[in-house]
């Protein structure tokens, strides 16, 4: 009888560990960025959000993981990133005085020429006050998004273009999600602090 007892004990026990172990985390990761709590669960693999900084142009960037970052251009206003899946994110900063045009209208205009010279289809157009959104599909079908934002103070645009293929819809969505709404600032809203004046090229 004790050794029964005996053995009724430690198969309680180990139950109690089993039951009390480690639990194994079958909800979606979550993040926060720019106050919004995102989802970074993939249809196959999780990945966290990177951030990269350029200091030239004084903006953040947030994006994906999988996105690999192909090193900044040699004037150092931006850069690449790029999936296995065909997926492209470029950032980039452009002095006014340095750009097509005199005022961010005609610099507004003039990147929604490109896309109707180039034979894109437009399919979304917004602007909000110094914040200029384009969508659509180019010509190799692939679906692109590009925000462009003009710091007034600054006399700065900032560039950001998304492409994707049609089939990664929903990575292209997280994308904007992450990376496009809150560019070009920091989670708290706040700018990136340009370590210099002026850019030299």
């Amino acid at each position: 009888m004790k050794q029964l007892i005996k053995t009724i004990s430690i198969l309680f026990l180990f139950g109690v560990v089993a039951c009390t172990g480690k639990k194994t985390n079958t909800d979606q990761p979550l993040q926060t960025v720019d106050n919004t709590t995102i989802n970074l669960s993939d249809t196959v693999q999780t990945h966290t959000i990177e951030q990269y900084v350029n200091l030239s142009y004084g903006y953040i960037l947030y994006y994906p993981s999988y996105l690999i970052p192909q090193g900044e251009s040699d004037n150092s206003d931006g850069q690449v990133f790029r999936s296995s899946e065909g997926i492209n994110l470029s950032v980039w900063g452009s002095k006014n005085t340095l750009s097509f045009s005199n005022s961010p209208e005609e610099e507004f205009a003039f990147r929604k020429q490109c896309y109707v010279d180039d034979k894109s289809e437009i399919t979304y157009e917004k602007r909000i006050k110094d914040t200029y959104i384009l969508s659509g599909i180019n010509p190799n079908g692939k679906i692109f998004y590009q925000k462009m934002v003009f710091n007034k103070n600054k006399d700065i645009f900032y560039m950001l273009l998304l492409e994707y293929p049609d089939n990664y819809r929903k990575k292209g969505d997280e994308i904007i999600k992450t990376s496009i709404s809150p560019f070009p600032k920091r989670q708290d809203g706040s700018d990136v602090e340009p370590e210099l004046e002026e850019n030299t090229f």
